[in-house]
């Protein structure tokens, strides 16, 4: 299995019985055989068809019959909840008396609208990792960690192990010291890089606000010479008046003088 979808349906037209709930039981090794031959009819005329592997009842519960399921494919392409729900809808059996799982007598819906019968279909990630029912052993062997994805998983490696095609096998010691040298050459890399953008960064501030300065200083000193050169050419044009003395004759000499 390859890729598994959770999902879920309610027969409304059957009851829970108590024996139910007892899954060793020949009621429910009954109830569940006639869900699984219907539902995996259904899946087979969808155009999942050609690899869908088979429906496992996880779990069936009171409510009319609840059903849970898991169904596994050994392909993933194109398997996701939407696509199984526009497959599914398709296949049902839609008629006056409302709409049917396929060709059995499994009513799901008293709608036969698309729409609403949809709703009776409900589909949902299956997580392999950690099921609440066990379907399938993910098969990451040792030293490996399950991943949960989107209708699948991964086998993911753990740390000092390495991929040999079909599990994950201790990393040779040589591999693992070659890894952390690499390391501590990227990371003094890096700091060194790093390093050489700051010092660029505040070089460029510095150079930047000298070179401001500078011109500020230069419209300053111009300015400055603009207005000595307009007072010198004032000075010029119109140069201050120079007043001739005027001396004055004392009386009492006048009168020395003329005698």
């Amino acid at each position: 299995v390859v890729a598994s979808v959770q999902g879920g349906i309610r027969i409304i037209n059957r009851n829970f019985e108590p024996e139910y709930n007892d899954t060793t039981s020949a009621g429910y090794f009954q109830i569940t055989q006639v869900i699984i031959v219907a539902l995996e009819a259904n899946y087979r005329n969808t155009r999942f068809g050609a690899f869908f592997v088979g429906i496992i009842i996880t779990r069936i519960y009171p409510g009319s019959v609840g059903v849970d399921y898991v169904a596994g494919f050994n392909n993933s392409n194109g398997v996701n909840n939407q696509n199984l729900q526009q497959e599914l809808i398709s296949t049902l059996n839609y008629t006056t008396n409302g709409t049917f799982l396929g060709d059995s007598d499994l009513k799901l819906s008293e709608e036969t609208n698309r729409t609403k019968v949809a709703e009776a279909l409900t589909f949902q990630d299956y997580d392999e990792c950690n099921p609440a029912v066990s379907v399938h052993t993910p098969d990451c062997g040792n030293n490996a960690t399950c991943v949960n994805t989107n209708t699948s998983y991964d086998c993911i490696c753990d740390a000092g192990f390495i991929q040999n095609g079909t599990g994950c096998n201790s990393a040779p010691t040589e591999l693992v010291q070659v890894d952390k040298e690499s390391v501590k050459e990227v990371t003094y890399l890096i700091s060194t890089v790093l390093i050489f953008l700051v010092s660029c960064v505040t070089f460029s501030i510095v150079f930047t606000m000298l070179s401001i300065s500078e011109i500020i200083q230069k419209k300053r000193h111009a300015g400055l010479s603009k207005r000595v050169e307009r007072i010198q050419l004032h000075g010029q044009t119109y140069p201050d008046p120079i007043t001739a003395p005027s001396y004055r004759g004392s009386a009492s000499l006048s009168k020395y003088y003329d005698y």
